[in-house]
């Protein structure tokens, strides 16, 4: 049996003028990137940011401070998964259908590589992998062959050069 998908998504409205063209989309998602942003530095920031980033970095240790890891984890699930599900409804609207066969296996490896290439660690680190990864990727479009060679070529530099990620400091 298929799996079925969800057809006929309307496309976003800002009151009664509906956002269909490629900018209206891009200015929609350029907002909720940086409102994703604001919020995620807002919380690193604060003192939740800081005992879940201390139960990221030391769970042990966190546990034996008395903190609640549990719970934390499940917050930071939970935190994770609302901003995954804006993106979702954000992508759904601008295809105006959502079904299994949009997220293949190369399109979660190019997610987690975009991630990876950032720096794990960092909310922007994805935004940068992404300019750099897609950006160069969408430089070499009229040429496919050096396009995958570009793109073997700038994993290898970083895996090389910057293991953490283009934003992680050297120590």
């Amino acid at each position: 049996m298929q799996p079925q998908g969800i057809y006929g998504i309307p496309m976003p409205r800002w009151g009664d003028t509906v956002l269909a063209t490629p900018r209206a989309y891009y200015l929609i998602d350029f907002a909720v990137l940086v409102l994703t942003l604001l919020v995620m530095w807002r919380i690193r920031r604060s003192h939740l940011g800081k005992v879940i980033a201390s139960v990221g970095s030391d769970e042990v240790a966190a546990l034996a401070s008395g903190v609640r890891v549990r719970d934390y984890k499940a917050l930071a699930f939970a935190v994770s998964a609302f901003f995954a599900g804006v993106g979702g409804s954000l992508l759904a609207h601008q295809y105006t259908y959502i079904d299994p066969t949009i997220f293949t296996m190369l399109m979660s490896l190019l997610v987690v590589t975009i991630v990876i290439m950032g720096g794990v660690g960092l909310p922007y680190g994805a935004v940068v992998g992404g300019i750099v990864l897609i950006g160069a990727m969408e430089l070499l479009r009229f040429t496919p062959e050096l396009r995958i060679i570009v793109y073997g070529l700038v994993l290898i530099l970083v895996v090389r050069f910057r293991p953490g990620g283009i934003l992680v400091r050297n120590s």
